[in-house]
């Protein structure tokens, strides 16, 4: 069995008596053809397997909404004037993981992030009006308690 060089998409394999890691890289010589087809066959598999993975969450308001999270932790929307070198540079990377997320997210379905951008901004209106009414609520039982008081 032959054994690639490890890389940080390994797979365990298990063969006869051993368990021997086998890489999913690039091919150690690019003049040999199998290596080749393999390296190739096995880039179209992961990215069928993600993009599979993307439509499945895509299809689901939850996963739209886990997604939607993950993006605006990446910083897309954050200003950086009053940034030093260090966080613009940190800040850089981080947006670089969102916007490669929203290229996935459209590589599947071209209108999904902005229609996550409108769910999620419905659901921020929905969750103000919620909050409204509630401090209605507390507001009219503090006046309630205060008058029955005096």
């Amino acid at each position: 069995m032959t054994v690639l060089p490890d890389n940080d998409q390994m797979v365990r394999v298990r063969a006869a008596e051993d368990v021997a890691l086998v890489g999913v890289s690039p091919p150690q010589n690019a003049g040999d053809e199998a290596q080749v087809d393999a390296s190739s066959l096995l880039q179209e598999l992961r990215v069928a397997r993600s993009q599979t993975a993307m439509i499945k969450t895509l299809a689901t308001r939850e996963g739209r909404h886990v997604l939607y999270q993950i993006i605006d932790l990446c910083g897309l929307n954050l200003g950086q004037a009053d940034m030093s070198g260090g966080e613009l540079a940190m800040l850089a990377g981080m947006r670089n993981v969102g916007l490669r997320v929203i290229a996935a997210i459209e590589a599947v379905d071209p209108k999904g992030w902005v229609q996550m951008q409108l769910e999620h901004k419905d659901q921020e209106l929905q969750d103000w009006a919620i909050a409204d009414q509630k401090r209605k609520q507390l507001a009219a039982q503090r006046a309630e308690t205060t008058a029955g008081r005096v």
